[in-house]
Order: structure tokens, then C-alpha cells, then sequence
């Protein structure tokens, strides 16, 4: 049985609603158990990527475990999700590319850009359509204080 593009369209939206409500566990169920998840910039400076995060999921459980003992910036962060592209296909995987656009909302109501990055994502068919890769290429390389939660 192949993916459904749709299908796999609608995980991704999905991921990002889960982030944007702190639904951690929730979004964890999303993914296979080799998941792998990884934040990376290009740098002028030294002309290659610089890699900010890499986790698997046990990884990322503590993180999201430890999220209260962490200075964080307060309010809410919301993902805007578009430009779904494939581009490669196989029997039961798929690799897409989607644009993100990150805001943040003060606890006062003020929002802005917080940052522009690209998801290229892996999906398998495990039953449901399943995240096996995720790496969050940034445009934004400067960020505020203390987001501790990944894009």
C-alpha cells in the first residue's frame, strides 16, 4: 500500500497543531521509534551547516520532560505551514518539503516573526502515516531568549 499524499499532508499539519497547544505526548505518537529530529542553519561565516539539535525520540522526551525547569520566554509560539512538496518517493516511505513561518504572542497579545525555516520530512506507512525524519532547515539564525521547544 503506498502513502497517500494527503494523508501525509495532513500528519504534518497535524504535528504542527500538536506543538503549537504543548500536546508533547501527543505529538511523539506521531512518530516511528527510529525517529530522528534535527535543527540545522547554514552559516556564512564557516560556509556549512551548523546543526542545533539532534535528537531521537528518548531525547526528546526528557527534553519536553525538563521543559518547566528552563527559563523560556512566555507566551505562545504558532507554526504556519505551507508549500507541501514531494520529492522522493518509495513503497512505504515518502520525503516532503513544506515552508514554515514561526510567530510568537506575548502574554500581553503582542506577535512577530520568530522565524522562517523549512521541514523536510520523512513519512512512512506504519498503519497510520508515521514521522521517521523530520530536520528543520532555518532561514532565521538569530533568535530571542530562551526558545527551548523545538520548531
Amino acid at each position: 500500500m503506498l502513502l497517500d499524499r494527503h494523508a501525509v499532508q495532513d500528519l504534518v499539519y497535524r504535528s504542527c497543531i500538536l506543538l503549537d497547544a504543548a500536546r508533547y505526548d501527543d505529538w511523539l505518537e506521531l512518530l516511528v521509534p527510529q525517529f530522528r529530529y534535527r535543527i540545522v542553519a547554514y552559516s556564512e561565516e564557516i560556509r556549512k551547516d551548523m546543526v542545533w539539535l539532534d535528537h531521537g525520540p528518548d531525547e526528546l522526551k526528557a527534553l519536553f520532560k525538563n521543559l518547566t525547569s528552563h527559563v523560556r520566554v512566555l507566551g505562545t509560539f504558532r507554526r504556519q505551514v505551507g508549500v507541501f512538496e514531494e520529492t522522493e518517493r518509495s513503497d512505504n516511505t515518502i520525503r516532503i518539503a513544506s515552508s514554515v513561518v514561526v510567530y510568537h504572542t506575548t502574554p500581553a497579545g503582542a506577535s512577530k516573526l520568530f522565524a522562517l525555516a523549512h521541514y523536510n520530512d520523512v513519512a512512512v506507512l506504519n498503519g497510520e502515516p508515521r514521522l521517521q525524519e523530520r530536520t528543520v532547515h532555518l532561514e532565521t539564525r538569530q533568535l530571542d531568549f530562551g526558545p527551548h521547544v523545538i520548531l
